[in-house]
């Protein structure tokens, strides 16, 4: 009966503080991105871009950047 009392009170005192720790310390995880090739890019609302359009629209910008 002592043993079980004392397995409790270590159980108490050095298991729960470490697994509460774990819970509440997590890091935090990436958000994912949706998989679909036409999906809107996070920091740009409303603009959807193929590729060709991108590489074009880089293209002006090196040139007019000279």
């Amino acid at each position: 009966m002592l043993a079980l009392l004392a397995a409790g009170f270590l159980t108490r005192r050095v298991l729960v503080p470490r697994a509460m720790h774990f819970l509440t310390h997590r890091p935090a995880t990436p958000a994912k991105r949706p998989a679909l090739a036409h999906a809107q890019p996070a920091n740009a609302p409303g603009e959807v871009l193929t590729d060709s359009e991108r590489r074009a629209l880089d293209r002006v910008v090196r040139e007019r950047s000279k």
